[in-house]
């Protein structure tokens, strides 16, 4: 069952818009599917972490074609040497937020998961007469 929209809405505030930007970006076959995402979680916060998994992957996958091969060194024999390293690209900087950010909203489900798992305390009505 797809997604309301009001489901999509709360999904794509959760990615935020730049995540979400490059999201609508990927091809089909590497987009997320949000409708199975959601029947295996139950947790719109989880489905919004795996759309972050994925466009961190799909980035991450970017920013290293993007810095392959940059790295050159340039020597003359014992009077200068240097040496030029690939800067960190954008995409490379935007998938590690957006891991970070996954790991943000897991963290938040699970916090909220261990507090319904503890012990509480019971009351009852009780009877009192003097």
């Amino acid at each position: 069952m797809p997604l309301t929209s009001e489901q999509l809405r709360r999904v794509q505030f959760l990615v935020q818009p730049a995540a979400w930007a490059f999201h609508e970006t990927l091809p089909d076959e590497q987009a997320a599917d949000l409708e199975v995402a959601l029947a295996e979680t139950g947790d719109l916060r989880l489905v919004a972490a795996y759309v972050l998994d994925v466009v961190a992957q799909a980035a991450g996958r970017a920013g290293a074609a993007a810095s392959a091969g940059q790295v050159k060194r340039f020597r003359v024999e014992g009077e200068y040497e240097e040496e030029y390293f690939a800067g960190t690209s954008v995409e490379a900087g935007d998938a590690q937020a957006w891991t970070a950010r996954a790991a943000e909203l897991r963290a938040d489900v699970k916090g909220e998961l261990d507090l319904r798992d503890q012990p509480g305390t019971v009351s009852g009505p009780v009877e009192v007469s003097f």
